[in-house]
């Protein structure tokens, strides 16, 4: 677990963001409230892969973002995840993941791999965009492919 300062010299954004990935593991409603006081910027903006069953579009502020993983946790349980692959370009933090969990009404496993591309403002995590890969996420940092 990082245990640096924000706005330390030595505190990348990819430890700042690691380490708040690493202190919830397993997400319930205590998870979410602890990210909305410690992580979320209030004008924090989130958009879920595009096209995916949860794709609402772009999401804006706390309240959304807490609503929006409130409908997950009706959905299912045991939500977990893992982190697989980390990035820092520029001021942006690209991490892979694996998110496991388990559906509330059949039971049945679920699993996703994908990558969200973070970025930061005061220490605080001001927009967040989900991407099918790792690849796809860098490719729209880059630039060489623009996100919609």
């Amino acid at each position: 677990m990082v245990r640096a300062v924000p706005g330390s010299p030595a505190l990348h954004n990819s430890d700042l963001v690691v380490g708040w990935h690493e202190q919830t593991p397993k997400w319930n409603e205590a998870t979410i409230e602890w990210w909305a006081q410690n992580v979320w910027h209030p004008d924090i903006e989130w958009r879920a892969i595009q096209g995916a069953p949860d794709d609402v579009g772009w999401m804006k502020g706390r309240d959304r973002l807490r609503a929006y993983y409130a409908e997950w946790l009706e959905l299912f349980d045991d939500i977990r995840h893992e982190i697989l692959d980390r990035h820092d370009v520029g001021d942006v933090v690209v991490l892979g993941f694996r998110v496991t969990a388990r559906s509330r009404s059949s039971d049945m496993p679920l699993e996703l791999v994908y990558a969200v591309v973070h970025e930061l403002r005061d220490g605080k995590l001001v927009r967040g965009r989900e991407y099918l890969s790792v690849d796809e996420a860098l490719q729209a940092v880059d630039g060489s492919e623009a996100p919609a």
